[in-house]
Formats: structure tokens, sequence, C-alpha cells
């Protein structure tokens, strides 16, 4: 009956719940379970952008802000990314002890929309 089952990964407890009853539902059906995290990196750097008028005078050269952009995207991307691996090494984790073949997911996005997107790409 079921063939693949996602299941959106976010550390919370509703996210946790979910996650178990797509790994009990997996291991039930003999189904691959994709686990998937969505983050917004790009919303982050919007952010970032809308805040840098208010940076004190000497950072406002754009040579200075581009710089300043750079290692914040860097930052961002590397520490969304980190975050997002440790909710798909703790989801990798209860379904290897279940025995349930699992996919790792990451997307870059908004939430809803990045999961309609998986979805629909399988």
């Amino acid at each position: 009956m079921f063939h693949k089952i996602l299941t959106a990964l976010d550390n919370s407890s509703y996210s946790d719940a979910g996650m178990e009853a797509a790994i009990a539902i997996g291991r039930a059906y003999n189904a691959t379970v994709a686990g998937c995290h969505v983050y917004a990196a790009r919303l982050h750097e919007t952010r970032f952008m809308d805040m840098e008028t208010g940076l004190p005078e000497r950072y406002q050269s754009e040579a200075i802000l581009k710089k300043q952009r750079e290692i914040h995207e860097s930052l961002i991307s590397k520490g969304l990314g980190i975050i997002s691996d440790s909710y798909m090494d703790r989801f990798e984790k209860r379904c290897q002890e279940a025995k349930v073949h699992c996919i790792r997911k990451n997307r870059e996005g908004k939430n809803f929309a990045e999961l309609l997107k998986e979805i629909d790409e399988g």
C-alpha cells in the first residue's frame, strides 16, 4: 500500500511524533521513509541586508558590506546545514533502530513550498 513516506523534521515535539508515526508505518508496510528538513538561508541573508543601514558608518562602504555579506552567507549556510544534519542524524538513527530504510532530504526555502516540491519530485 505505502512505498514511500515523507515526514517533515524540525526537532519539535510535533515533528518527533510525525517521525515516529512515519517510521511505524514504514516498518509495517516495508516502505522507505524520507525525512525532510527545510531551512531558509535566503531569509537570513535578506534580514542581514535589511539591517545593514543600522551598521556604524565605518562598515557602510560597498566593499566592506560585500565582504560582510559573504562571511554572513557562509556562516548561515554552514550553520543551518549543521543543524539540518543533526536532525537527519537523529532521524537516520531511529530508522536504523527500527530497521526501516530511510532517505535524508535537506532543502532550502519556505518550508511549505519545499515540502510540496519534495512530494512532487518524489
